[in-house]
Formats: structure tokens, C-alpha cells, sequence
């Protein structure tokens, strides 16, 4: 099994699965950690096909290639959420591969696409705690473009001006995707990983790194916050 804990490199465990399938349900490579309340995968896609009813609330984010979904295109370094129940006809170009990130919960009551949109407007958000900083307060930005019904599963985007945030335990999964910019996540040992614009990693829950960015960050991210 994964380490949830850790810091894991989607585009380095894309790269091991190469075979393609023409269905949207079962072409899956699972992540395997014990945690049944969210699954995490990558696709491999080419094709078209139907999908008549979503199994729970989802989110796609395209590595390689292309997908439609109700002629709602999504491509590279793109991202976008479906509710469950969601019916649907997809395409995929061929050689695409996909991140999925499944969460289990109450459905909404009108099932919807939504495309997360990098260059959504953004608005103030709250910054870390002072307590956690070693410098100066950064300017923190962000939106949200979609939530579930029970507000546990949401995703949108993020911005601020570098900081450095002492380690904290993750209490939440989250998916980032870095837009712009880089940042390196430092554990409690010392171990380093810095990831770069275009990079896509998952942190798990329970992960404890600190957060240090010397450049303006902007990333979409996509978080699973258990109740």
C-alpha cells in the first residue's frame, strides 16, 4: 500500500500505465492506500462512449491528450468536476490519460459539469496563521468553483506572494496542480520535494510538511475535507 502521508508525484505514477481502454468506468490504475471513503486513479482513455448514471461526485484532470464530456472539452493541465448521477457521453482523443479522484457522499439535487477555469476571478482569502509564519503575512487569494452537497469535496483556485509556513498535519486530502510558479514542501526529518509549474501531486491526509514558496504561487487545487 501508499503512504497517504506522504507527497506523491501523479505524473510519476501516470507514467507506469500505458495501455488504453474504450471504457469509462473500468480503464483504471487504482492508487492503492486504505482509505474507502475516496478512491484516486489514472484513466487511460481513447474513444467515445456512453455513461448513462455517475457512481459518486468526481474529478478529472488531464495529463495527456484530450476528453469531452457532453461537448464540455477538457485538455491538458485542465480540470473538471462531475456530480453523481451525472449522465453523460464522453470522447477521448487518443493516448489520453487521466487523474480521477472519486469521493462518496450525498447527491446534489441537479447533477452538473463544471470546468475549473484557471483564470477565474479571484477574491481575498485568509492567510496562514501568524503563529505557523516565519516571515512576513503573504496576500492569499483563491475560488471556489464547485463544492459537494455535503461541503466535504470541493475545488477551485489558489494564489498568494511567497511565505513559510512551519509543518502542519494535513487534516484534508488535496490535489494541486501548480499553475504558476514552484514550491518546496519540507518534512519534519528534513526530506525536500519542490515541485514546479505544471507539476501535479497529491498530499495525503495526515502528511505533515511545511510549506515554502519563494516566488508567486498559483495552483488549482482539489480537496476531500472528512467530517
Amino acid at each position: 500500500m501508499t503512504d497517504i502521508r506522504s507527497i506523491i508525484n501523479l505524473r510519476d505514477f501516470a507514467e507506469n500505465f500505458l495501455d488504453l481502454s474504450e471504457d469509462f468506468l473500468t480503464s483504471r490504475h487504482v492508487l492503492p492506500f486504505l482509505d474507502d471513503r475516496i478512491a484516486i486513479d489514472v484513466m487511460a482513455l481513447s474513444g467515445s462512449g456512453p455513461v448513462t448514471r455517475l457512481p459518486a461526485d468526481t474529478f478529472l484532470f488531464v495529463l495527456e491528450g484530450h476528453v469531452s464530456l457532453n461537448g464540455i472539452g477538457t485538455g491538458v493541465n485542465e480540470g473538471v468536476m462531475i456530480t453523481a448521477g451525472m449522465a453523460f457521453d464522453w470522447k477521448a482523443s487518443a493516448g489520453t490519460k487521466l487523474i480521477r479522484i472519486q469521493v462518496q457522499g450525498p447527491e446534489s439535487a441537479v447533477p452538473v459539469i463544471v470546468g475549473i477555469d484557471t483564470d477565474v476571478p479571484l477574491s481575498p482569502s485568509s492567510p496562514p496563521p501568524v503563529a505557523l509564519l516565519t516571515g512576513p503575512t503573504p496576500d492569499c487569494e483563491s475560488s471556489v468553483v464547485w463544492r459537494s452537497a455535503d461541503g466535504q469535496f470541493y475545488g477551485g483556485i489558489w494564489a498568494s506572494t511567497p511565505y513559510y509556513r512551519r509543518p502542519v498535519p494535513y487534516v484534508h486530502y488535496e490535489f494541486m496542480h501548480l499553475c504558476e510558479g514552484n514550491v518546496t514542501f519540507v518534512s519534519e526529518e528534513g526530506e525536500r520535494q519542490t515541485f514546479n509549474a505544471g507539476d501535479a501531486f497529491l498530499i495525503g491526509r495526515g502528511a505533515v510538511w511545511a510549506w515554502d514558496s519563494e516566488c508567486h504561487v498559483k495552483k488549482m487545487f482539489v480537496i476531500f475535507r472528512p467530517a
